[in-house]
C-alpha cells in the first residue's frame, strides 16, 4: 500500500466490504501514518529478539577471530586506559564479558533492542541501555571505540545505523563492524528482514565519514571455521 512517494493514505477500502468507502483522508498522506508503522515495527522487532534471546550465543572463545579482532582494535587506540566501549546490539554481552576481563581498566556500555537479553550480563561489567541500531541512546562524541557485530543485519536502516555510530565515537575514534558476507547468502537459513552485506556497500558507507577504513576478509569463528562468512569494517572517524 505504500506509495511511491514513501507515504501512505488515511485509509483504505475494506478487504472484507467492497461497499465500505473508506472516509478518512482517502486521497491525502497523513504524516502520523509512517510514525505509527515505525513504532508497530519496533515493537514487532523489540518482542521477537525477547521471544527468541535464549536461542542466542552467551559467550564466545577468546581464540574466534571475531573476537580477536575487536581486542586487537582497543589494543591499538592510543589512550592507556579508561576508554570507552560501546557494543551495539551487545545481546547477551558475550564480547563485553571478554573485554572486562582482559582490559578491566576500560569502561564498557552495551546497547541492545531487548532488556532481556542484557539480563545475562552483569551490571558492573557495563552500563545498559536500551535502544536500537537507528537511535543510539549517548552523546555525542562520546566513545573511542564503537562495535557492532552481527548486529546490523538487523538494522532498519543500514545508513542511519552508521550514521548513530559515527554520531557517538569520538573524532579519532574506531569503529568496527563485523558481519556476514553476501557471497555467502544461501549458506544459512536466515530471517526475511535480515540482510547481508556487499564489502563495497559498507566501505563506501563508511568512507563517508572516516579517514580511513580498512577491510578484513575470511574471519575465522566457531572453533576455527574460515569459509568466507564474515567480513569486518574498520572505520577510523575524521578528526
Amino acid at each position: 500500500l505504500q506509495n511511491e512517494s514513501g507515504g501512505w493514505f488515511g485509509s483504505y477500502p475494506s478487504e472484507e466490504n467492497n461497499e465500505e468507502s473508506p472516509t478518512y483522508f482517502p486521497t491525502s498522506e497523513i504524516s502520523w501514518v509512517i510514525k505509527f508503522f515505525l513504532d508497530a515495527l519496533y515493537y514487532k522487532n523489540a518482542a521477537e529478539f525477547e521471544k527468541y534471546c535464549d536461542k542466542f550465543p552467551d559467550s564466545i572463545n577468546k581464540a574466534d577471530g571475531r573476537y580477536q579482532l575487536v581486542m586487537n582494535e582497543l589494543k591499538i587506540i592510543k589512550k592507556t586506559q579508561g576508554k570507552l566501549v560501546l557494543d551495539v546490539g551487545c545481546g547477551k554481552g558475550r564480547y563485553l564479558k571478554n573485554l572486562f576481563e582482559d582490559f578491566p581498566e576500560n569502561n564498557y556500555y552495551g546497547v541492545d533492542i531487548s532488556t532481556k537479553v542484557m539480563n545475562f550480563f552483569d551490571d558492573n561489567i557495563a552500563i545498559k541501555r536500551q535502544g536500537t541500531m537507528t537511535c543510539i541512546p549517548f552523546e555525542e562524541d562520546f566513545f573511542d571505540l564503537t562495535y557492532a557485530c552481527e548486529s546490523l543485519e538487523h538494522a532498519v536502516d543500514i545508513k542511519n545505523a552508521i550514521l548513530e555510530m559515527v554520531r557517538v565515537t569520538k573524532p579519532g575514534g574506531k569503529i568496527v563492524i563485523i558481519d556476514k558476507s553476501i557471497k555467502a547468502l544461501g549458506r544459512l537459513d536466515i530471517d526475511s528482514w535480515e540482510q547481508w552485506f556487499d564489502i563495497d556497500e559498507i566501505k563506501e558507507m563508511l568512507e563517508q565519514y572516516c579517514s580511513s577504513v580498512k577491510i578484513y576478509s575470511d574471519i575465522s569463528y566457531e572453533n576455527g571455521k574460515n569459509d568466507g562468512l564474515f567480513y569486518a569494517w574498520i572505520g577510523k572517524i575524521a578528526e
